[in-house]
């Protein structure tokens, strides 16, 4: 099953770093966390453009988002070694050949 909107369609395939990283009876939890947190962060993103938006001014609001964008992949960047040293060398859950 795909979906036509490239973010949506690693919830829907499946191509995340949830099923690689978590067993078979947590996975629906971990997809279930990572929606809850998106979500909120969703939310959060309205209200905090909305409240500056009217303070600073749309294009001030945009570039805070776009700085945001290159600290969280910079945070990614620093956070990459460490999540590749947890990362299981054999697929979890998948029976062995």
């Amino acid at each position: 099953m795909t979906s036509p909107y490239p973010r949506h369609s690693r919830h829907v395939t499946g191509e995340g770093s949830a099923p690689r990283l978590t067993e078979d009876t947590s996975r629906g939890r971990a997809f279930g966390a990572i929606s809850a947190a998106e979500g909120v962060a969703v939310l959060v993103g309205i209200a905090s453009a909305g409240v500056l938006g009217e303070l600073v001014g749309i294009i001030s609001a945009l570039i805070l988002q776009g700085l945001g964008y290159v600290v969280g992949g910079a945070a990614v960047l620093g956070c990459r070694r460490m999540l590749s040293a947890t990362t299981p060398r054999e697929p979890v859950g998948l029976p062995r050949a």
